[in-house]
């Protein structure tokens, strides 16, 4: 791979760079060479990397953040998922023409490929309420003003001192004009003033100050997300900003005081007095549709990352990733009164709660909910560890009935069980019923079942997933269990059928048995019932090997109904001798859907009514006729939230591979490590038990 020379440590350890670039990054600013150069737009050390580059003879890259960046503002994402590359200047230099100038006035027509690839993408921006940063508030609860409307205007603030101002024509001139016009044209005297996301994480500082105790200008709510303003229409004064573009796709009237990159074509009105220069050098790209430059600036001038893999990727791997991350982030916003969790498990289930805007309080009960401000906070939601503290939750409501969310551990959880205190790498936190409740259509399993738009892209990554899941041995708690097990002569020449043990009073089963199967001793009279000539296996849950549950039944009356039980094969293993797998929602049983095995079920788990398996009980109820592929991109893609622990300040979620990937080196680690694991846990477990005991 060549080399690319920088001379900044800080853009030399950008995450993804060599991605990005498909160079090699290298300190060089001191010694060293490189085949190409490279810097941060117009900043100090990318002057002099351009110097070097010039006196060399190479070629010398200019580095800007692309359009689509992250979740949050790079305060708390510092890496982005996408990158303009100019090989001319930034593209925020009005006096030059950088690369995206270039392809804004080319005039030759888009094939029809990528026309429809713009139209998807655009609707993807759109109907997601993407944006640069797409999350840059607390947003539950915020509403634009009843005022603004149509005939309002705002003013988008910027950071001062960016140098998206200073090579836009934008002095401290400009900035006093801008705020003069847009205060003559605000109807009714009154100007909205929306603050920058920069300036409210207390990062940079405003261009605007001056205007805040102006009696004309009302400043909107700082957590105020753009789409809001946007949907109303109003005139959108900007500078330079990228907010300008974003409003203008969503049909609100843009007035450029400034000369950003999309100023210039005859979609926005220009008030610099440059603008009749820039417009005559831009003039052949005077024809240009709104959906056109989108299509240009945000799928043909970046590169982007795929999240998921950390190369190379596209808008469509980049926006569909910061779509999902988003409804995580929006669902969790608010001011969250989490109830019950004792101290160790507020510890594991942080990552996946906490974003920069939010605000968790953990509270014991609706007595303490109440003390901490519940009824009077109009930001409120409530959050619950699946259906525990039910009391507590209904007497919240008759106060305030606010938004309620649902935890539970993920499908693919951890190395080791929850009740050995192992932190989860996932969690489904559903904003209506969990996905063990049959019975509730308002679960986010059902509901993103049925709007699930299938692509070729999405069936070949959950396909590559699925493979990674067979070959790694993925399962949910992914325990160290021994794999060989023989079976008897006695089942040569019959169906072999594994039966999955439950835990009979778990949620699940409470929830998703029909008929007259409820527990594991029912499910093996079954289907020894419907499978009378067949050699059964059953495995009991691990929690129940492990002796932390029981169950109703024990081995003996079980081993009546069956042909051999096991404790110590893997349920992977016990699958691969299987020809059938038969259980009530277990998830083993959409584990064996995974590896080909055909699957009976005796109740209704969140994989069911997809025609991919066979179940005596239910009624013809089909969700969706998914492929394998589609359905696991929703249950292991879509529903779940994955985090993975992140320095201080950082926020994020993180996707199914980087869990694959932390599951295989912990499962080493603790193979390497047993004995210490083991250690561990106990003492850990009887802490709690000690301390269970005493606060009785």
């Amino acid at each position: 791979m060549e080399l690319l020379g920088v001379f900044s440590r800080k853009l030399s350890r950008l995450p993804g760079l060599a991605a990005f670039t498909g160079l090699q990054p290298r300190y060089v600013r001191f010694f060293g060479e490189a085949e190409r150069y490279a810097g941060w737009g117009y900043g100090k050390y990318s002057q002099q990397a351009r110097q070097a580059a010039v006196r060399k003879g190479k070629e010398f890259l200019y580095l800007e953040e692309g359009f689509l960046r992250s979740l949050y503002p790079a305060v708390f994402s510092p890496a982005p998922l996408s990158l303009a590359i100019d090989r001319r200047a930034p593209h925020y230099d009005a006096l030059q023409t950088s690369d995206l100038e270039i392809l804004l006035t080319d005039t030759a027509p888009l094939a029809a490929p990528e026309r429809e690839a713009a139209r998807v993408a655009l609707a993807l921006f759109s109907e997601e309420r993407l944006s640069k940063y797409v999350i840059t508030g607390n947003e539950y609860a915020r509403e634009a003003p009843a005022e603004l409307n149509e005939k309002s205007c705002v003013l988008m603030d910027q950071t001062a001192g960016d140098l998206s101002l200073s090579y836009g024509g934008v002095g401290e001139r400009e900035i006093k004009r801008a705020a003069e016009i847009a205060l003559q044209e605000a109807a009714g005297g009154v100007l909205f003033l929306k603050t920058h996301p920069d300036v409210i994480a207390g990062v940079k500082k405003s261009c605007f100050s001056f205007l805040t105790s102006h009696p004309q200008v009302r400043l909107l709510d700082p957590h105020l997300p753009l789409h809001r303003i946007a949907d109303r229409k109003p005139k959108i004064h900007v500078l330079t900003s990228l907010a300008g573009f974003e409003a203008l796709l969503r049909g609100a009237e843009t007035v450029c005081h400034g000369l950003p990159w999309y100023a210039g074509y005859g979609l926005t009105r220009d008030c610099s007095d440059r603008a009749e220069k820039i417009a005559a050098r831009r003039k052949n790209g005077s024809g240009l549709s709104a959906e056109m430059m989108f299509a240009k600036a945000y799928l043909q001038y970046p590169v982007y990352l795929d999240p998921a893999t950390g190369e190379r990727g596209d808008f469509f791997t980049a926006a569909e990733s910061l779509a999902r991350q988003a409804r995580h982030a929006r669902n969790l916003s608010g001011n969250l009164y989490a109830f019950g969790f004792r101290r160790w498990k507020q510890k594991d289930i942080a990552p996946f709660i906490k974003t920069p805007y939010n605000r968790i309080t953990f509270v014991a009960d609706a007595k303490a909910a109440f003390s901490n401000g519940y009824a009077e906070d109009i930001y409120a939601k409530r959050a619950v560890w699946g259906y525990k503290n039910s009391e507590d939750i209904e007497e919240t409501a008759k106060k305030r009935d606010t938004p309620l969310l649902r935890y539970e551990d993920g499908f693919i959880r951890s190395v080791g069980l929850g009740c050995d205190f192992i932190p989860p790498l996932s969690l489904a936190i559903d904003t209506g019923n969990l996905y063990y409740r049959p019975d509730a259509p308002d679960s986010d399993i059902r509901k993103l079942r049925r709007s699930y738009h299938s692509s070729a892209r999405k069936r070949d990554r959950a396909a590559k997933l699925l493979a990674r899941i067979g070959r790694e041995e993925i399962t949910k708690y992914n325990l160290p269990e021994k794999n060989e097990l023989i079976l008897p002569n006695r089942a040569i020449g019959r169906e072999v059928i594994f039966v999955p043990g439950q835990i009979d009073n778990d949620a699940s089963v409470r929830f998703g048995a029909v008929g007259g199967v409820k527990n594991c001793l029912e499910l093996l009279k079954r289907v020894r019932a419907d499978f009378p000539k067949a050699f059964i296996l059953f495995k009991p849950h691990p929690e129940i090997i492990d002796g932390n549950r029981k169950n109703n039944a024990g081995l003996v009356e079980l081993q009546r109904y069956c042909d051999q039980i096991t404790l110590d094969a893997s349920a992977l293993h016990c699958i691969d001798l299987a020809d059938r797998v038969a259980c009530i929602t277990s998830l083993t049983g959409f584990e064996a859907l995974i590896r080909k095995k055909p699957v009976t079920l005796y109740g209704k788990p969140f994989y069911a009514g997809s025609r991919l398996t066979h179940e005596p009980d239910s009624a013809d109820e089909t969700l969706c006729n998914h492929t394998l592929e589609d359905l696991a991109h929703i249950i292991l893609i879509d529903y779940p939230v994955y985090a993975l622990r992140k320095r201080a300040g950082e926020y994020g979620f993180a996707e199914i591979e980087h869990i694959l990937t932390e599951i295989i080196r912990r499962r080493s680690f603790r193979e390497k490590n047993l004995f210490n694991f083991i250690l561990r846990t106990r003492i850990i477990k009887n802490i709690y038990k000690i301390k269970k005991w005493i606060f009785q």
